[in-house]
């Protein structure tokens, strides 16, 4: 996956590499689209961090870090302007699988 770099939102430069392009052209196509780079990487962050929290074992802390957050209070501010949520009460909504492989209740 070209936005997937393990450590937080891609560089533009890397993504344009990865796609045969240079920064420039790569941003006047989106342009053209109607969408930013920026705006790009945020929504993939969104889809990334609702994947992990829908996984109960793995800690709030954790996701912020492998997103490239260097506090998880960072992340939890980012989320909850994404979703309205925060991460925790994200979890509580979602229904969200367990240790166990039972859908949680709350």
């Amino acid at each position: 996956m070209v936005l997937a770099t393990g450590s937080g939102f891609p560089e533009i430069e890397l993504v344009a590499e990865r796609v045969g392009t240079s920064v420039r052209t790569l941003q006047r196509r989106l342009n053209a689209k109607g969408v930013t780079f920026t705006k790009i990487a945020q929504q993939a962050c969104r889809v990334v961090a609702q994947q992990m929290l829908k996984e109960r074992q793995t800690r709030i802390g954790d996701i912020a870090r492998a997103l490239g957050y260097s506090h998880p209070a960072h992340f939890t501010r980012a989320f909850q302007r994404w979703t309205g949520f925060t991460p925790r009460a994200f979890r509580g909504r979602s229904g969200v699988i367990g240790r166990r492989g039972q859908r949680g209740h709350r």
